[in-house]
């Protein structure tokens, strides 16, 4: 019962960690053919011919500044697309200033959080990026660090799924950890308190012995796994 309160504890701590990072987009969206569903049917042309002339509106009123921003959000929202058109408007930018281009940088790892109280995030293995606007300013404005997709003929490649799943199954031997640790602790406590008994005093020592292994198991487990992700994905 203790061992399955912590595992579902520590579980909860792990999603409850990465869901924002989750639920933000993958790309920043700049056109229709960022934010239409079913590429490559009829209704995706058509869905993106729309979008576009309504951001080419948007683009009217002056682009970089608050008007425009709120006016591509509406059509974000509109159609069911959290508004990832790029950051904020910084303040500080002159006014009118426009996007001239956009380029993707690499995330330093002071940026982004691999690992929540030890655990590997999912994204761990992922290349994550961050989207720099340039302005015809001169200045830059760095968008958020999110993690990218492989891409494979106009959509994501399976592929990209194995080093999620790496990610995934490292969380788990790290946890797996961290309840043979808890094990041996409960084991040793049992053997203070057997009294004597030698029946109680032998079940808590297969208790701390059982629980050793297991944890060497999972420390060389978690080491194979995490060399064969940072392999396949340097």
């Amino acid at each position: 019962m203790i061992i399955r309160r912590l595992l579902s504890f520590t579980t909860l701590v792990l999603f409850a960690a990465v869901l924002p990072l989750n639920s933000s987009s993958f790309v920043s969206a700049q056109t229709g053919e960022d934010i239409c569903p079913n590429p490559g049917t009829s209704s995706y042309v058509a869905c993106v011919q729309e979008v576009n002339q309504k951001l080419s509106a948007c683009d009217a009123l002056g682009t970089g500044t608050t008007t425009w921003q709120s006016c591509r959000e509406e059509i974000f929202d509109d159609y069911g697309f959290s508004a990832g058109d790029g950051p904020e408007v910084d303040e500080g930018l002159p006014a009118g200033a426009a996007v001239t281009a956009i380029r993707e940088d690499p995330c330093g790892e002071n940026e982004y959080a691999t690992d929540i109280l030890g655990i590997p995030v999912w994204y761990k293995y992922l290349d994550v990026r961050k989207d720099v606007y340039e302005y015809d300013s001169g200045d830059e404005v760095e968008g958020k660090c999110t993690p990218r997709l492989s891409e494979s003929g106009g959509g994501i490649d399976p592929t990209s799924a194995l080093p999620i799943g790496l990610a995934v199954l490292e969380a788990m031997m790290v946890i797996a950890g961290l309840v043979a640790v808890v094990m041996i602790f409960w084991g040793s406590f049992l053997y203070l308190v057997s009294q004597g008994e030698s029946d109680k005093a032998a079940g808590a020592r297969k208790t701390v012995i059982n629980a050793a292994i297991g944890l060497v198991i999972v420390i060389i487990a978690t080491r194979v796994v995490s060399f064969i992700a940072t392999r396949l994905t340097s």
